[in-house]
């Protein structure tokens, strides 16, 4: 029996040629690579590779593709190399050891140095051979999990896999893993041209990082721009207003369908005259219900309909969840009861507060 050719590895780099790594400390057979940079990866398949290896790759487009930021077809194609679960291993080659930026580990980037890279496809599983998951991708590593223990954090992110090794270290450590976020914090995005919003693209990423819960606040004309800079983003939207007509001539306002047709979450609704008559109110309801669509509101709750702050009627199905309490930040209300505000504005200094994985 014969055995088959090893798959070729995919090397990425800027400057490295074939002749550079047939030659010590590389060592690898001419058979054995490819050679490619970053702008031609979109063009190429990566199921017939045992590995690929990323040379020198720009941090600031690992950190983008930590964030989750696909603004490129290249980032595309190494968003889904690296998620992947059929494809190649992905690994970023190093001169030396050393621990890996956070990004690599936010990505399950593994380092590999030069002279590994010719025994490299002896020990990639042929396709159809499950190996083993010893750094799952997009885990916590324990340094993670010391480093948020350092910097004060106790509760880790919600929904964020951890490896076994940082799982001993959180419970060593009296770290415990963050639920799901069931309230809302909302930040207004001041953005007038699309040329503003780009400006702050990176930290809005970086905000949506740090905050799973996070939504960012635009008036409607900005809605479809920001959608279309941010893709990742597009699902995290309100807007500043609503309208509780569904048809009609109402200049200047926006319908709850445009906006279930833009793909918000939700909308602002000020607390006067006309938004907040009772019959206006129920309008809005039933069309917010029918689209799923979140009203935040600093209206008080024994004035919005639905919302019966005494015990509900023995047999009555539950109403759909429309309108959200909302309070400013420093005015969140008490901790518990009916009144208990779901959502909460914040800054930009709490914003840096949170990146800087200073947050609760």
């Amino acid at each position: 029996m014969t055995a088959m050719n090893p798959r070729p590895l995919l090397i990425v780099s800027p400057h490295l040629t074939g002749e550079i790594l047939c030659q010590p400390p590389f060592g690898l057979d001419p058979e054995a690579f490819l050679v490619t940079r970053l702008e031609s990866v979109q063009w190429l398949g990566f199921g017939r590779f045992a590995a690929v290896i990323l040379h020198e790759p720009p941090a600031d487009l690992l950190t983008k593709l930590a964030l989750g930021l696909r603004d490129s077809p290249a980032l595309e194609s190494l968003w889904n190399l690296l998620h992947g679960l059929d494809g190649p291993r992905v690994r970023g080659l190093v001169p030396a050891p050393a621990r890996p930026p956070k990004a690599w580990s936010d990505l399950g980037l593994e380092p590999i140095l030069p002279h590994e890279l010719a025994t490299l496809t002896d020990s990639v599983a042929a396709p159809g051979v499950a190996t083993p998951a010893t750094h799952p991708r997009s885990a916590m590593t324990a340094d993670d999990v010391r480093e948020l223990h350092r910097t004060g954090v106790r509760v880790l992110p919600a929904g964020r896999p951890l490896t076994d090794w940082a799982r001993e270290v959180a419970d060593a450590l009296g770290m415990s893993q963050g639920r799901s976020p069931s309230s809302h914090v909302l930040v207004r995005v001041a953005a007038q041209t699309r040329r503003d919003l780009q400006a702050r693209g990176d930290r809005l990423f970086q905000a949506a990082h740090a905050c799973p819960g996070l939504l960012f606040v635009l008036d409607p004309p900005m809605i479809p721009v920001f959608q279309d800079l941010f893709p990742a983003l597009k699902n995290r939207l309100v807007s500043t207003t609503v309208h509780w007509a569904s048809h009609g001539a109402f200049t200047g306002e926006t319908s709850v369908a445009m906006l279930a047709d833009l793909g918000c979450r939700g909308a602002l609704l000020p607390a006067a005259a006309p938004y907040a008559a009772p019959a206006n109110l129920g309008k809005l309801a039933s069309l917010a219900a029918a689209q799923g669509l979140l009203i935040f509101t600093t209206l008080p709750l024994e004035r919005l309909p639905g919302c019966d702050i005494m015990a509900p009627r023995p047999g009555s199905p539950p109403a759909p969840t429309v309108f959200v309490p909302l309070a400013t930040t420093g005015d969140r209300g008490p901790a518990d009861g009916p009144r208990s505000p779901q959502a909460t504005w914040t800054d930009d200094q709490e914003l840096d507060r949170l990146v800087q994985g200073k947050g609760r």
